[in-house]
């Protein structure tokens, strides 16, 4: 028998984002911090809206996976244009990773999102490059590997910029 067939579907949630925010705080070791995570980060000046269009047209979704009641991954995307969106914030509570939850969550995102959305960006670590390629994203042409600013914090220093291109 197959695993994964043992394993309980997440159900998703879309949450307030007050609540999603203080969720994902402590996992992204910002318990002091939790303002600063904003709704809208530009991701390497990819927002493509500027003055008002930010108040119109972005649309944000904060995702949660459920497993029996209990919220054990979380991400959340927003569109950055008129064609291309951005998921962010991809997370999984150890104990449940390794079991797909990650990938539905970020499959579950792109559902969220009809035509003329066709275009999904994700900035990984180096570490979750090869995932996210098995998962069908790719390295954003021209985009090389880049540092943030807790990166050295997490001992990983680098990210990269990957697509997706739904046909």
């Amino acid at each position: 028998m197959d695993q994964s067939e043992d394993r309980p579907e997440p159900e998703f949630k879309i949450l307030p984002f007050q609540e999603w925010r203080k969720k994902i705080a402590p996992l992204w070791n910002k318990e002091s911090r939790v303002e600063s995570i904003y709704a809208f980060l530009n991701a390497n000046g990819q927002m493509q809206y500027v003055g008002s269009e930010l108040f119109s047209k972005v649309l944000l979704f904060p995702i949660a996976a459920c497993i029996n009641g209990k919220q054990v991954g979380w991400t959340s995307c927003y569109n950055i244009s008129d064609s291309c969106v951005r998921i962010r914030g991809l997370y999984v509570l150890p104990g449940y990773r390794d079991q797909g939850i990650g990938f539905a969550l970020v499959q579950h995102a792109m559902k969220l999102w009809p035509s003329p959305w066709k275009r999904f960006f994700m900035v990984a670590r180096l570490s979750n490059h090869q995932r996210y390629r098995r998962w069908g994203f790719d390295t954003s042409p021209g985009f090389s590997p880049r540092t943030f600013y807790t990166g050295k914090e997490l001992g990983e220093p680098y990210t990269v910029l990957m697509q997706h291109d739904r046909a």
